[in-house]
């Protein structure tokens, strides 16, 4: 049998809302009429005694839905934002019984030849009891939606399965990334990006495993079509954002939120602000407006945690001048509200859906203007219009005026940002290090900015003389760091300028 390409996406989603999903309207006025079908199914997985076939990114299965039996096998492919893109190969089977031809000719040979003389050995069973149905989500567009439920089972051991599967029939997958973006609107959405068979090892192996399913990072030819790879960068850090965000949805890890989120969203901000010449005005505005706002959040909570962390500092440096004290506690207060609207972003659906919504632009929309782009010519000629912008004001009018330092700063991460994966003949190895340098000291000035504005707003409502003593000194240490800072900015925007 001929391989075929698998393209589905697998979404988790509240059982209170997935209970729901057949009512919805978004559903029932794409579903095809009779395609409903339910089924139990009951899967085992192989693999040789050292997962010579897992550490190749390959996964054997046989499954078994009513009295029919097909051996399936299927190769490491791309995962962004839970959308998966594998080759799959599936041929019918008399019984349960292991085989390694009937495949594919070439797919043959590199089986047999992979797992040589050595046995596949049974791993682990996964029984899912499945609805399926067809929905026709746009005029080109077939997707099969199969609402899992089950477990997986290793070893005496056992984890359940609850997930609803997108599976790409016939169309593209702008499509389908359209489609969840319309649903995230509707329903709370979060993805998965472990397959069945990833989970399975997990049990196996321990969670600690890397086995297979490795985020991967994206390899840029500057020499290629600078749309094609710029895209690459974006699936990444999405990517990123869609496995962190799972990760901070749990209370436990909610308190680091910026730090496990806050650096991949500015790398799409500094992205998306990079290209701006290849994309429509009013596209460019609202996508980075979009951006702003889901950030600005993360960035309070970067803020709180660098003015409690001064606190503290202060507290070690002089005891009786900046003791615990009113404002710790309010910080401490302020920062309770912000994780609250952060935890509220996530679980409302939000970051999935802006992601989803940024996933179905890029992969539906052609940058027009960068047909006959290469990726160096694109950054090469973005670096003269930064050194243009940025020549003509030098750091002490950037000091000056925050609105343009913080444009430039922004600018400037784009070039950081690729150029941890690709270099240009004009942005070498020692031209990155000292934008990567400026970009930093420039991005934590701001972060740790304590404006007279933000500092009202801290006292709102609060009549204390010890309240207002205690934000005059931290400002007081905050504006010294300042200062020092736009000292040593200088320096290296004198050697940025000369490059």
């Amino acid at each position: 049998m001929a391989k075929e390409v698998e393209r589905e996406i697998k979404l988790l989603i509240d059982e209170k809302y997935r209970n729901k999903l057949w009512n919805m309207p978004l559903i029932k006025e794409a579903l095809k009429e009779d395609s409903i079908k339910t089924a139990k199914l009951y899967s085992t997985y192989y693999d040789t005694k050292d997962y010579k076939l897992a550490n190749t990114g390959m996964a054997y299965r046989i499954r078994k839905n009513g009295e029919n039996y097909e051996a399936t096998v299927k190769t490491m492919g791309q995962v962004v934002g839970g959308f998966s893109s594998r080759n799959e190969y599936t041929i019918p089977l008399d019984k349960k019984k292991v085989v390694l031809s009937g495949f594919a000719q070439d797919f043959d040979e590199k089986l047999q030849t992979l797992t040589a003389d050595d046995e596949l050995l049974k791993l682990f069973d996964v029984v899912i009891n499945r609805t399926a149905c067809l929905l026709q989500i746009s005029q080109e567009t077939i997707v099969e939606m199969a609402v899992d439920e089950g477990e997986v089972k290793a070893e005496g051991t056992s984890e359940p399965i609850s997930e609803v599967e997108l599976e790409i029939k016939q169309g593209n997958a702008a499509d389908l990334f359209n489609y969840v973006t319309e649903l995230a609107q509707k329903v709370p959405v979060f993805v998965e990006n472990r397959s069945k068979f990833k989970r399975g090892l997990d049990i196996l192996l321990g969670r600690e495993s890397q086995i297979v399913e490795t985020a991967r990072l994206p390899y840029l030819s500057s020499e290629e079509n600078a749309e094609d790879e710029i895209k690459k960068v974006f699936y990444h850090y999405i990517d990123k954002i869609m496995v962190g965000q799972n990760l901070t949805a749990q209370k436990a890890e909610l308190q680091d939120a910026d730090v496990l989120l806050l650096p991949a969203w500015e790398a799409i901000l500094a992205l998306w602000n990079f290209v701006e010449p290849l994309v429509p005005e009013q596209d460019f505005v609202r996508m980075r407006d979009d951006i702003k706002t889901i950030i600005r959040p993360l960035l309070n909570l970067a803020k709180l945690h660098i003015w409690r962390r001064s606190w503290t500092e202060l507290n070690a440096i002089s005891p009786e001048l900046a003791k615990p004290s009113l404002l710790d506690q309010h910080l401490r207060g302020e920062e309770k509200a912000v994780l609250r609207s952060i935890s509220k972003d996530i679980r409302s659906g939000h970051y999935s859906f802006q992601c989803f919504s940024l996933l179905a632009y890029l992969t539906g929309h052609t940058w027009q203007k960068a047909a006959f782009l290469q990726l160096n010519q694109f950054i090469d000629k973005r670096w003269s219009s930064w050194q243009e912008g940025f020549g003509s004001k030098g750091v002490g009018e950037l000091s000056q005026n925050k609105k343009m330092a913080k444009q430039l700063c922004l600018f400037a991460q784009g070039f950081v940002v690729l150029g941890a994966f690709v270099k240009t003949n004009k942005l070498g190895k020692g031209t990155y290090k000292h934008l990567e340098e400026f970009t930093t000291r420039l991005t934590n000035l701001f972060q740790a900015e304590l404006t007279p504005q933000r500092a009202a707003l801290l006292c709102h409502g609060v009549k204390s003389k010890l309240l207002y003593k205690d934000l005059g000194i931290l400002q007081g240490f905050l504006l010294a760091q300042d200062l020092r800072s736009w000292k040593k900015l200088a320096k290296l925007g004198d050697k940025l300028h000369k490059k």
